[in-house]
């Protein structure tokens, strides 16, 4: 299976986040712009983000580290970037 965050992935993290997860989602829109900022509530926490994907990825993250989210910043991803991609890509 191949999944990547496109206009259909939207409509998952929406259902995720607030039938799931029980999070109050909102959505602000510029007037006189494309802008477009996404908005999780629960619990006294508020979590922004520029796209539904986005904001299901700052829940989980703060779900699974919690408030010291901010320690893991630096970790080390050098691995990441010397892995062959064509090693997990098939035709």
């Amino acid at each position: 299976m191949n999944l990547g965050s496109a206009g259909n992935t939207e409509g998952p993290a929406l259902y995720i986040l607030e039938e799931v997860k029980q999070y109050t989602v909102l959505c602000y829109c510029s007037d006189d712009s494309d802008y477009v900022e996404w908005i999780a509530v629960k619990d006294g926490n508020r979590f922004v983000a520029n796209s539904a994907d986005e904001l299901l990825g700052l829940v989980c993250i703060y779900e699974i580290v919690g408030e010291d989210w901010n320690k893991y910043s630096s970790y080390d991803r050098e691995h990441i970037y010397e892995r062959d991609l064509s090693d997990y890509f098939w035709d």
